[in-house]
């Protein structure tokens, strides 16, 4: 069994911070502290056609999950966040952290990143 690719945003995932996220990206993009949203969402909150493509590309599974539901399922782990692991069985495994994330400016160089940390 492959390894999960788990994607993990620097954002809760309820409905009030979804509207919070939503207008800091839009007025604030420079404070907004999530590059992984940034970089793959467009402004209204859409995935990227290009990191669409990518994820439905990919052979191996793929989760996402906003920060509160990752420090539920995973209240151990501390890594910063944003970050993508490898969810192997039970374990995380970081793969990409948030300070590489961080020096992503679009969706080809958020590829690149994850193909070479793959390979």
């Amino acid at each position: 069994m492959k390894s999960t690719l788990l994607f993990i945003y620097n954002a809760d995932s309820s409905l009030f911070a979804a509207a919070s996220d939503f207008a800091r990206r839009i007025l604030k993009p420079d404070e907004y502290q999530c590059n992984l949203c940034m970089v793959t969402y467009g402004k209204f909150g859409t995935m990227k056609n290009e990191w669409k493509q990518f994820i439905d590309s990919l052979d191996q599974p793929v989760q996402f999950l906003h920060r509160d539901e990752f420090k539920e399922k995973y209240p151990n782990e501390t890594t910063a966040l944003p970050a993508i692991f490898l969810l192997k069985k039970e374990t995380v495994e970081l793969l990409i952290s948030h300070t590489e994330i961080d020096g992503v400016k679009s969706v080809p160089e958020m590829i690149t990143l994850i193909k070479n940390k793959l390979s």
